[in-house]
């Protein structure tokens, strides 16, 4: 029953967030020339998101929505690669090798919509309930490249938005190299917050790149050498995640995500140290 929950709830997120406000957007333009506040709607999918994400660990008991300073530091080592890209991206921006289009309320809206959806859709619902339930090595892996593989696949949809079949598959190979590296540090720190935060940074400096922008989306690609070095980074983002999930560590992972709550530990502890006293 809860698993069914789970995968509608999945299934309606991933819907909402990508196909509908692009269809409904891209049908009322084209045939009533009427807009339709897509953004606005964004924003409300990425706060349903939250609200879910948090009333799930509530109800799990499980502290995925929270990040120590030693988590944090894990995090930033693990998600190098796309901190390097991200900074890559910007002096590109300032440079001038890429036009800059600035910090708009539409980009802010559909990177919140993508680093908060994405991560609850994709990571932190998913995974956890799979390391939750059934929390063998054989399935880290596999749970790892499956989610990935949804994850770039579902931006296939951005066509719908008038984003061209070469474009749409870049971000698609792009998007799942992403997600293996943002599962992997999920899996190896039980925090869903430094990829969000990670995610919704890149998203910001790549949505800003107004020279092939239409309506919030990258809708060509030239592939300048400036593509291919973004490809070179996905290739790093890949090779990273394989290695953040690679056999020697699935011990490691398990015993992680083996670990209660911090509340539910002090409770636990509690209730030992009285049966000592007795």
């Amino acid at each position: 029953m809860f698993y069914n929950f789970t995968m509608f709830i999945m299934i309606i997120l991933m819907l909402v967030a990508f196909l509908v406000p692009q269809l409904i957007g891209g049908l009322a333009d084209m045939f009533l020339k009427l807009y339709i506040p897509h953004y606005e709607l964004g924003l409300m999918i990425a706060i349903l998101a939250a609200l879910y994400l948090w009333r799930y660990t509530k109800r799990r008991k499980m502290s995925i929505i929270k990040m120590s300073g030693r988590t944090a530091k894990m995090a930033a080592i693990f998600l190098l690669p796309q901190i390097i890209n991200i900074i890559v991206s910007a002096v590109q921006f300032a440079t001038g090798e890429r036009i800059f289009g600035g910090f708009t309320f539409q980009v802010l809206i559909l990177s919140l919509m993508a680093g908060i959806s994405e991560e609850v859709a994709f990571r932190a619902v998913p995974i956890s309930y799979i390391m939750r339930e059934k929390p063998k090595k054989s399935t880290i892996p596999l749970a790892a490249f499956i989610t990935s593989l949804f994850f770039g696949a579902i931006h296939l949809t951005n066509m719908v938005g008038g984003v061209t079949f070469q474009m749409a598959a870049y971000q698609s190979i792009s998007a799942f190299c992403a997600g293996m590296l943002y599962v992997a540090v999920f899996l190896r720190t039980k925090s869903i917050l430094p990829t969000m935060i990670c995610h919704f940074t890149n998203d910001v400096v790549g949505l800003m790149d107004a020279g092939n922008t239409a309506g919030g989306l990258i809708t060509s690609v030239t592939f300048t050498y400036l593509e291919y070095i973004d490809m070179v980074f996905a290739a790093a983002f890949l090779i990273t995640g394989i290695l953040l999930l690679r056999p020697s560590k699935h011990e490691e992972i398990l015993a992680l995500w083996r670990e209660q709550p911090e509340a539910n530990t002090s409770e636990q502890t509690y209730k030992v140290t009285d049966e000592q006293e007795s």
